[in-house]
């Protein structure tokens, strides 16, 4: 009995978390090569709710940014979106910067995002944007007229500029 009310509960969650999601029509494009290796390209409609993306090489929208591993440690992307309403918050996983499965797990020690909010509203005051090795979230409120979270950079690599 105990069994079904834990499940009740986690599926009456799960149910409501569902609704909150916005529409979104997703169709993918499995590959396989001769060893078995797997990719998978999605092509992503979303509705007329909020939308972040990244633009790719050609100037095309797109929810992942992919690189080889011969890019390691160097990543990022600018980051767009539309039909937001503040606070906006984003949220992350640290510990995914120093995962064991990574070529060198020690060197990823920069991560930053930076837009003309984070110049201002930071938690690292030395690099003017905000330092993603500090934190697992953040809340951007509107704090002036001009202040703008969208684009937004998000670089992570192996500098020297922000380590933690």
């Amino acid at each position: 009995m105990k069994n079904l009310r834990l499940v009740q509960v986690v599926l009456g969650f799960a149910l409501g978390t569902t609704a909150l999601a916005q529409p979104q029509w997703r169709f993918h494009l499995a590959f396989e090569d001769a060893t078995g290796a797997r990719d998978t390209i999605w092509f992503v409609l979303n509705m007329n709710a909020f939308n972040v993306w990244v633009y790719n090489w050609v100037l095309d929208s797109t929810k992942t940014h992919a690189l080889p591993y011969i890019y390691f440690p160097s990543h990022g992307a600018e980051i767009r979106a539309f039909n937001y309403v503040f606070p906006v918050t984003l949220r992350w996983d640290t510990a995914l910067f120093w995962a064991d499965y990574l070529p060198n797990p020690a060197a990823i020690n920069t991560a930053r995002m930076d837009c003309a909010h984070f110049f201002s509203f930071n938690n690292d005051p030395y690099l003017q944007a905000y330092n993603m090795l500090l934190d697992d979230s953040v809340a951007v409120e509107l704090m002036f007229p001009n202040d703008a979270l969208f684009p937004l950079s998000v670089q992570i690599g192996g500098g020297h500029w922000c380590e933690a």
